[in-house]
Parts: C-alpha cells; sequence; structure tokens
C-alpha cells in the first residue's frame, strides 16, 4: 500500500475524529490538531482529583493548545501536532482497496456525525474499492469478534479500528496487526503495532477551552448548565476541565 494510500486511510480516519473526541476518559493517548488558548498547566497539581485524571496527560495537552499544527492551513482535519511520520512503503498494492473499518460506535450524536462525514469521503476517492464498515455497538466483545471476522476475512487490505475501550482491544488490534496494516484513531491502544494511531487534542484541552470561554463570558456567580453525552456519563466531569482562576466565581 503506497503513500497515497495510507494518506486517503488517515483522511477517513481524521473525517471521523473531526466530529468525535471522546477520548478523554479512554485511558489512551490523547493528542492532535488546534491550537489557541493559553496553557497555565505549571504549578497546578491536580493529582488524585479522579480515577480518570492523569496530570502528565493534563500539562501535555494544555502545552499543545499553544503548539502550532503541522499541514495544510486550508486542511486542518489532517494537520497535526508534531507528528511522527513512518515510512509506509512496505505495504505498496495497486488499488482498488477494500478499506475494512471497525468502529466503536454510533451511539450519540457526535459519533453519529462523524460517521456520516466518513462516508462521505469514502465517495470521494476513487480508489478504495469496497468499504466494509462494522458497528461494535459500545460493545467490547462485539468489537473483538467484529475485527477477528474483518480480518480472517482475506478482505481487507487495510483495518482501521476506532477502539471501545483501551485495554481489551490491545490483543484483537496485536492480532490484526500479524496480518494487515492498522490504524487506529481515537482511543488509543496498549501497543505500538498500528501503522499510525491518531488521536485528538484531548479532553483535558477541550475542557480547558470550554471553561476559559464560559468564564470570560459569564458573569460572575452564573449558573451554568452541562450537558451529559450519554446517561450515567460523568468521566468528563473530571477529565475535561480545570480549575477556575481566582478572579471569577462559577456555579
Amino acid at each position: 500500500m503506497q503513500r497515497t494510500t495510507m494518506k486517503v486511510l488517515l483522511i477517513l480516519a481524521a473525517a471521523l475524529l473531526g466530529s468525535v473526541t471522546l477520548a478523554a476518559c479512554s485511558g489512551g493517548g490523547s493528542g492532535g490538531g488546534g491550537g489557541g488558548g493559553g496553557g497555565e498547566a505549571e504549578g497546578i497539581d491536580l493529582s488524585g482529583r479522579s480515577q480518570f485524571f492523569d496530570q502528565a496527560e493534563y500539562e501535555r495537552q494544555l502545552e499543545f493548545r499553544t503548539t502550532d499544527a503541522e499541514g495544510p492551513a486550508d486542511q486542518p482535519w489532517i494537520q497535526a501536532i508534531e507528528p511522527e511520520m513512518v515510512d509506509t512503503a512496505q505495504f505498496k498494492t495497486p488499488p482498488p482497496w477494500n478499506v475494512c473499518f471497525s468502529n466503536a460506535a454510533i451511539d450519540n450524536p457526535w459519533r453519529q456525525t462523524g460517521w456520516t462525514t466518513m462516508q462521505a469521503e469514502v465517495g470521494l476517492h476513487d480508489e478504495i474499492g469496497d468499504f466494509n464498515a462494522i458497528d461494535a455497538e459500545a460493545q467490547d466483545q462485539k468489537q473483538i469478534s467484529d475485527i477477528e471476522s474483518l480480518v480472517s476475512s482475506g478482505e481487507c487490505d487495510a483495518l482501521i479500528v476506532s477502539p471501545n475501550t483501551t485495554a481489551t482491544l490491545t490483543p484483537a488490534v496485536e492480532q490484526a496487526c500479524e496480518k494487515v496494516p492498522v490504524i487506529v484513531f481515537d482511543r488509543g491502544v496498549k501497543t505500538d503495532c498500528p501503522v499510525t494511531f491518531i488521536h485528538p487534542i484531548g479532553g483535558y484541552a477541550f475542557g480547558a477551552d470550554g471553561a476559559e470561554f464560559l468564564q470570560d463570558n459569564v458573569d460572575s456567580g452564573g449558573k451554568i448548565l452541562a450537558l451529559r453525552i450519554l446517561p450515567a456519563w460523568t468521566c468528563l466531569r473530571h477529565a475535561g476541565t480545570r480549575p477556575r482562576r481566582p478572579s471569577r466565581t462559577q456555579t
């Protein structure tokens, strides 16, 4: 699979990732494009605040907010922050290519929008002969079975995976890597076998941007309504926000 092919696959993953940013609670690394805002992580220690909080990742994401992204200015969806490029010449095959996709879920508006965007992107590339996608319905065991089925079919020139969870999906991804080039995006896995890992700037950075916007636009003492992504989804309350500045009161 030549470089052009890998670029197409990265664009497909980025198309979905642009609308899906639920990595804050995944336990995997989070990074990606974007900028703006100032990181003020130095001197702030929130260790032990919750089971989801990672101090080092928090500081890394806030630093990324002021880092210039690399890539074409008119295509922000393929920009990246401090990317580590790899040579994919070993995967070169002639088109058309059969691309397989194991999706964690389409159970909320973010993921539904991303999925719609990804399908539209597929339609722009004649070099993709077949696009076979399976929805894991937010179930680890189903996604493990989905990945095994896709790989064993022998009909995947490449496999894109959006893991439902990090640790549980790692063995399935490792087994897939032995058969086809694998691209993982959004949540990570605990292995470096995928050819590429695409991840968002992260929930801490998103939370910091959101908190600063509210701080700048809501009067002192104002009430803020937060809507959960899914029923009983609470980790973003801890992982996605940052300490309020002493000069502003939030309710």
